[in-house]
Order: structure tokens, then sequence, then C-alpha cells
């Protein structure tokens, strides 16, 4: 009895193995990278096999895959949107995107120009599930803006807040939002070899057990 049960649970302990080899290990948690320049997000995107859109607010009928819900509201107006964000009370614009995997994020700003400089705009994303500052755009800004994840984690909104104290508000232009994906990785051949002896594993313990 005691040789079978070890049997049985060398043949979960090595199924478990096979999947996580092929799922892989946890990732670590990610760490944003700022970028103001624009080819080099690019290149940052596209050193990964990855997927990009952009929405240039020609009309009010946005891209497939964005959708904005704001406190304000903001709207699109001449080519841009047209926002206003406060920290208390709260009001934020919050860009809501359907593709999966998604971990680079970008916008051309104007906060200077609008209303005049304001107190700036928090950027938050919603990491490991939680609303998490990127960073602070300052007030002044007027130019590229934007991060890349630089670990296997993604995200699926990006929320702008003031960044000022009560009752101070930002009003900002933004401009060709643009996100980058991962392409789905089809498991490797070795990968899915792996899982089979794995599932046959589970399969055998499963038996053994019915039989004793």
């Amino acid at each position: 009895m005691t040789s079978r049960r070890f049997t049985s649970k060398a043949a979960v302990l090595g199924s478990l193995l096979g999947l996580a080899m092929l799922v892989g290990a946890a990732p670590v948690s990610a760490t944003p990278v700022i970028f103001t320049d624009e080819g080099m997000w690019n290149t940052a995107v596209r050193a990964r096999t990855s997927l990009s859109s952009t929405e240039v607010f020609d009309n009010p009928v946005l891209e497939p895959w964005l959708s904005i819900v704001s406190s304000q509201p903001g709207r699109v107006s001449a080519f841009m949107w047209q926002g206003v964000v406060d920290s208390s009370p709260v009001k934020t614009d919050t860009f809501y995107h359907s593709w999966a995997d998604v971990f680079a994020w970008c916008a051309t700003f104007n906060l200077a120009d609008p209303g005049g400089p304001g107190e700036g705009i928090k950027v938050y994303a919603d990491l490991a599930g939680t609303g998490t500052l990127i960073d602070t755009i300052p007030g002044t800004y007027k130019d590229f803006w934007g991060f890349v994840l630089d670990n296997n984690d993604y995200f699926t909104y990006v929320r702008l807040a003031g960044a000022g104290g009560p009752g101070v508000q930002e009003t900002f232009w933004m401009d060709d939002l643009s996100i980058g994906a991962d392409v789905p990785r089809v498991p490797e051949p070795a990968s899915m070899v792996l899982l089979g002896t794995g599932l046959v594993g589970l399969g055998r313990a499963w038996r053994k057990r019915r039989g004793n």
C-alpha cells in the first residue's frame, strides 16, 4: 500500500510539474518604464511579439477596442479628446480596452494650453487587479507620454485623475492614444508532449486509486 501510494503521489507530482513547466513561472510584479519619446516607445513595443493600434479621435465613434468612462464628462472634439479631471471631488477619465495582454499605452498630451497650466494628471493602471499609480504628468506638459511594462504583466484600463488639491481641476487635450499587446503564443511541441505526459500520469494515478 505504501508503494502504491508513493506511485500515485509521484504520478501527480510529475503531472503538476509538467503543467507548471508549460504555464511557466509566476510573473514578477511589473515595473512601468516611462517614455517621453514616441520613437523609443515604438521600439520597445516592437521588440516584443506584439500587436498595436491607435485611436486618433477624428470622430466620436471610437475604435472597437476602446471605451471611455468620463466623470466630467470629456468629449471628442476638434480631432482630440478634451477632458477635465480633479482629485476631490474625484473626477476621472478611464480608458478601457477590450484587447487581451495589453502591456503598453501612450498618447500625446497638452496640459498647458487648455485652461492654462494646472496641477498635472496622475496616471493609474490596474496592475495585478488594483489601481496602481504609474506616473504624474506635470501641468505644463505638452508632448508625447507613454509607458511599457517590463515583465509579463498586463492591464485592462488606464485612469487619469487630477494631481492637485481639492477643487483644483486639470483641463487637458489628448490625441493619438495607442496600445500594445502581446500576441497569444502557441505552446511549443515539446511543451505539448510534456503536458500530455502529465495528463497520462494523472489518469494512471486515478485508475490505481480506483483499483485500491
